[in-house]
């Protein structure tokens, strides 16, 4: 829709929105912590857009989600061990970001992710044992000692 400037914290007060679309648009800066109160939601495309900030941690409080998309971007920071909360989660997509250091342990609490999208940020290290567990998983990633698909 080419919507441009800043997620309105307003949107936060839609507390029975369920899915909430705001891919392909070119919002920036941060996302506001009142979306905190979507509890009801089980979708999220925030998908290309200018975001910047760090991964909200608050994130892992919409217990709900189903599907996380936050790909094309510019997130910065860690992926926060919050996100293990979202235990309904079956796709974490945050393709081309810059995302850093390891994927959390807490990672392995999601025993209904089925599909873990980090290719193109700037993890580093091992993939966390708990990992292993998630028989349904399938990874997508570009990091020279990840070998899953």
């Amino acid at each position: 829709m080419a919507l441009e400037g800043t997620v309105p914290p307003n949107l936060g007060n839609l507390s029975f929105l369920v899915s909430l679309d705001l891919g392909n648009n070119s919002f920036s800066g941060h996302l506001p912590n009142e979306l905190v109160h979507l509890r009801r939601l089980k979708f999220m495309n925030l998908s290309f857009n200018k975001f910047s900030r760090q991964l909200p941690s608050w994130l892992g409080a919409l217990t709900e989600l189903q599907e996380l998309i936050l790909r094309n971007n510019s997130f910065i920071g860690t992926i926060p061990p919050s996100f293990s909360n979202m235990s309904k989660l079956e796709s974490l997509r945050s393709y081309s970001n810059f995302i850093r250091g390891m994927i959390p342990q807490e990672i392995g609490n999601l025993l209904n992710l089925k599909n873990l999208d980090v290719e193109n940020n700037q993890l580093i290290g091992p993939l966390p044992l708990t990992i292993f567990n998630m028989s349904s998983l399938q990874i997508h990633c570009f990091h020279k000692e990840w070998h899953i698909w």
